[in-house]
């Protein structure tokens, strides 16, 4: 994949989030920069990434960003989810995303909203490593026995799928 796909595809997937949850202004404006450092090139693109994060408007321009590369994201929930799946998947294979990360994210924002499909449970059911306490094939694996059949909590602000920085949701 090349640099300007790379960013396409961030642009795509950051729209994708954006339908399924809140996505801050500030990274919004951060994935444009990414962008066009990459390549990517529009003109609400070039203004977004000028925007400061105390200013308006990032998410008009970004949405006319997508509309001006036409990088046509899924529009229907369930698509819009499955799409989502299969892009932490993928980030978690080639190492840009933390397993468990990935796993917590794939299980918050996917599979515990597509009714837990079979195909996503060797993200959710197998333990990226091992955990005290959780019996297998019961939830996913960052919970303890006792928790394992409540589904977990949403990801808190630090640990929010749109950080993207690969860090670990603070243990509680």
């Amino acid at each position: 994949m090349s640099e300007i796909e790379a960013g396409r595809a961030v642009l795509r997937m950051t729209a994708v989030e954006r339908a399924v949850y809140h996505v801050p202004s500030a990274r919004l404006i951060e994935v444009a920069g990414e962008a066009l450092v990459a390549g990517v090139d529009s003109p609400s693109l070039v203004e977004l990434a000028g925007l400061g994060r105390a200013e308006g408007g990032a998410p008009e321009l970004f949405d006319r960003a997508v509309a001006e590369l036409e990088l046509n994201p899924p529009v229907e929930d369930g698509e819009q989810r499955w799409a989502l799946a299969r892009w932490w998947a993928g980030r978690i294979a080639d190492g840009s995303l933390d397993p468990l990360d990935g796993a917590n994210r794939i299980w918050t924002w996917a599979a515990s909203e597509l009714g837990h499909p079979e195909e996503l449970h060797p993200f959710v059911r197998a333990p990226a490593r091992p955990t005290t306490g959780t019996k297998a094939g019961r939830g996913p694996p960052w919970t303890s026995s006792a928790a394992t059949s409540a589904q977990p909590p949403r990801p808190s602000p630090a640990g929010r799928p749109d950080d993207h920085q690969g860090s670990r949701p603070a243990a509680s």
